[in-house]
């Protein structure tokens, strides 16, 4: 048996991850657009083990008895991932050496195997596959980190309470727009199980771009030459989770606390304005989160997950400066915002690095 080893580095981005029977093979998906890509780094290895050989397409039965198994995978038995003694690199961190794939979506990069999908140029299911020498029943044994990605809208309703340094009594509502685009990131987190039940606490950052605008009801001569823009280009979310399993399938609920980083800019079009964006601002806001998702584990250490969330991110006074080479305060708004997340997730449990057997 040939012992196999995937030592993913700490920033590793991953789409879909699956072992194949030419010893690896990773497939980039359009789930968790702009960008996905999976990452092997120069410390991939392997070495040549003595096993008994097992019948044509069948998984090999475990050597520790009562290991659980679960179609081709079997519960893997604690590992000392530190421990490489003895182990000979297949991947030399500078080449695509003994590697097949397809030059136009895998390369090497930052001592990294790189398969890349983006939303501008999906690129489905593309396979790499080590070719160094046959191993027809091996141990996989990974360690990586995953990201999640998805789609997101927000809603955004502006109301002027100050110009130019004067409030405005009472105050005018600019209008309201809807904020919408991609998202991707990682979670982290850990769960514990009684009977059925699973807790849970995660932590999930994503890169955003949500982006929306609107004419505002408020102009500099005439009707319609005023326009606001926001962008969401952060999201955080920091949570509790409470969930029920069905043998390999779990529904959840989560709830806590959110973040996200808003910019947003006003604009004048008129041919007396050399530079239309006239003012902007930025803003940090906190509010909470609610969300439900399911997950089904197809491998004892991966799986997929669905999920739903919405941001109660309230109402906050945002004071804008003006792009002038002299800047000034040019005017306040209270803007309202809600965000509605959708997001495709791959998880890896760690209980040791998992092993798949073949």
């Amino acid at each position: 048996m040939k012992k196999l080893l995937l030592n993913a580095a700490p920033h590793v981005r991953i789409g879909v991850i699956c072992a194949s029977l030419a010893l690896l093979a990773a497939v980039p998906s359009q789930i968790a657009a702009p960008v996905m890509a999976a990452q092997a780094p120069a410390s991939a290895s392997a070495t040549p083990a003595q096993a008994p050989s097992a019948a044509p397409n069948a998984p090999a039965e475990s050597k520790h008895k009562g290991a659980k198994r679960m179609g081709y995978f079997y519960e893997p038995d604690p590992i000392d991932w530190q421990d490489h003694d003895g182990y000979q690199q297949i991947f030399d961190g500078v080449s695509l050496k003994n590697w097949v794939g397809d030059p136009s979506v895998w390369h090497v990069e930052d001592g990294a195997i790189v398969g890349e999908s983006t939303k501008e140029k999906p690129v489905g299911n593309s396979y790499i596959s080590f070719h160094g020498f046959e191993a027809k029943d091996f141990d996989l044994k990974l360690e990586i980190k995953v990201v999640n990605g998805g789609g997101g809208w927000s809603r955004k309703c502006w109301d002027n309470t100050v110009f130019l340094g004067v409030p405005t009594v009472p105050s005018f509502a600019e209008g309201c727009h809807d904020a919408s685009g991609g998202t991707a990131g990682g979670q982290i987190g850990y769960r514990w199980q009684s009977a059925s039940w699973v807790f849970g606490i995660e932590a999930q950052g994503n890169w955003a771009d949500l982006k929306g605008s609107n004419v505002s009801n408020a102009f500099f001569r005439v009707p319609g030459d005023t326009t606001n823009q926001s962008k969401i280009d952060a999201i955080g979310l920091f949570t509790g989770q409470v969930g029920y399993s069905w043998n390999t399938f779990l529904l959840y609920v989560k709830g806590g606390a959110a973040v996200t980083h808003d910019k947003y800019d006003g604009f004048i079009i008129n041919a007396a304005i050399l530079n239309p964006n006239v003012d902007r601002a930025t803003e940090t806001r906190w509010g909470g989160v609610v969300g439900v998702g399911g997950e089904y584990a197809f491998t004892p250490n991966w799986s997929f997950a669905i999920e739903y969330d919405h941001l109660f991110m309230g109402n906050r006074d945002i004071g804008f400066t003006s792009t002038t080479a002299v800047p000034f305060a040019s005017r306040t708004d209270r803007i309202r915002q809600d965000v509605d997340l959708v997001t495709a997730r791959i998880n890896y449990r760690f209980g040791g690095p998992v092993i798949a057997r073949y």
